[in-house]
């Protein structure tokens, strides 16, 4: 399961201000949804996730959005939960609901079951008023979720699905957004393809499902920087043809499947060797060349296109912050690398990513993009994904989102301070931890001691 797909159906028996109820996602019908699960009821990390949510329940609400926590746990269970003071390490009256799936069907369904355990993965996906997956997130169990990034992808969505605009890394309500229009698209300039700019000179491009194959000869495009190939024109025809209206639109009828991954959370992150771009040179790239230190792996669609550039930028821009936490940026896509050769000699102002200091992988036989569960298999492009491997090679954090929407460098900066604090102290970071912010040890005392506190 990916952005763009249909969510699955989940309903149940859910505790709601102290009461059973049965719910539907028919419920939120014509409204944004936020379904997050947590591992299990009258522990540690998972009361800081659900109060904290709860707590900005209004903040979602007015905003057209509502929240679902759900476990394997049963009703009882929650409801014995909720009944517990919050000093004691229980909830009290909450008012979202607590969905019980004691089946593990909606785990399952959503692929964040652990199955040896019975319990579900820290997930969470955002689901649009249309029923479809805009963005997935899950945690390895020591670290919570922050309810700031969940509320900004929600708004962010909303945004795109209103003004038909895309939002760059980091966007914030209140700031630009992204018209893919021709006329704005700036990498059009510095290439020589006539066919191209007529397109651009006569209104636009078509949208994608007017399409067959767009003459786009990308020999031509590229002939302004040293007469590059770039592999058979087809291909990229059918790529560039995959541009609408709204810019990058996800095929739902995606091929791979969560279920079907190699790369979970809590597992070793799936190897790889490739060619790569690193400082300005064409090189081979392995996994292991960064055992010992921690990786930031983010995937995108495609070179010379519209939010992948402000991704980039904004990553390779404080890559010294992530190099001073022992930790190496890798970005990888689908093109080839010349393709990201080309790119990097494009200037910043012009399109381009020139100046690039983080290397740019080439995954040009998918295998890379399809191990990580991150490949749209018609289009031969990758989704939004993150991956946060650690030290031993080990996968910390999943996030993938739908491709009008940027990723937030802040957020993957307090994520890796936070494994990096678990790994160190022996603690778990609640909801919403920020480095110097309090954590605590995984026992009934502290959690009493922590919960008091709030």
């Amino acid at each position: 399961m990916k952005p763009g797909d249909q969510a699955p159906e989940f309903f149940g028996t859910a505790v709601v201000g102290n009461e059973m109820k049965t719910i539907h996602i028919n419920d939120y019908k014509g409204k944004y949804c936020i379904l997050f699960f947590y591992p299990q009821d009258f522990t540690f990390v998972c009361p800081t996730e659900i109060l904290a949510f709860n707590d900005r329940l209004d903040d979602f609400r007015k905003i057209g959005c509502e929240v679902v926590a759900c476990s394997t746990d049963s009703q009882y269970s929650h409801l014995a939960w909720c009944n517990m003071e919050r000093a004691k390490g229980g909830l009290g009256k909450l008012n979202l609901p607590l969905l019980a799936d004691t089946n593990m069907e909606i785990a399952h369904s959503y692929g964040v079951l652990d199955r040896r355990a019975g319990t579900a993965f820290r997930g969470l996906f955002i689901i649009s008023p249309d029923k479809k997956i805009r963005s997935i997130q899950i945690n390895d169990n020591q670290v919570g979720r922050s309810v700031d990034e969940a509320l900004r992808l929600v708004k962010a969505f909303q945004f795109t699905d209103k003004y038909g605009e895309v939002c760059p890394a980091n966007w914030h309500p209140g700031e630009k957004g992204i018209k893919v229009r021709p006329e704005e698209i700036n990498v059009t300039r510095p290439f020589g393809d006539s066919r191209l700019q007529k397109l651009v000179e006569q209104g636009g491009l078509p949208e994608s499902r007017d399409v067959g194959t767009l003459p786009l000869c990308c020999i031509d495009r590229f002939s302004g920087l040293g007469g590059l190939r770039l592999g058979n024109q087809s291909k990229y025809s059918r790529r560039f043809a995959i541009f609408g209206d709204r810019g990058l639109s996800v095929n739902s009828r995606c091929l791979c499947t969560m279920a079907g991954v190699v790369a979970a959370v809590g597992k070793p992150a799936p190897g790889f060797t490739c060619r790569a771009l690193v400082d300005g040179e064409l090189k081979d790239v392995t996994l292991s060349d960064y055992r010992g230190k921690y990786v930031i792996l983010f995937f995108y669609p495609m070179d010379f296109t519209f939010v992948c550039p402000t991704e980039i930028i904004a990553f390779n821009d404080r890559a010294g912050e992530f190099h001073q936490r022992g930790c190496q940026l890798l970005a990888c896509s689908t093109d080839s690398a010349y393709c990201h050769l080309a790119w990097n000699n494009v200037t910043r102002k012009e399109g381009g990513v020139q100046g690039m200091k983080i290397p740019m992988l080439a995954d040009t036989n998918h295998r890379i993009s399809r191990d990580y569960g991150v490949l749209i298999e018609e289009q031969g492009v990758a989704l939004r994904g993150l991956f946060i491997i650690d030290d031993k090679g080990i996968l910390r954090q999943i996030t993938i989102n739908d491709l009008p929407v940027g990723r937030s460098v802040d957020e993957a900066l307090r994520l890796l301070d936070a494994f990096q604090f678990t790994d160190k102290h022996g603690e778990v970071c609640p909801a919403n931890w920020h480095p110097g912010s309090k954590a605590f040890k995984p026992n009934a005392g502290d959690l009493k001691a922590f919960m008091s506190s709030r």
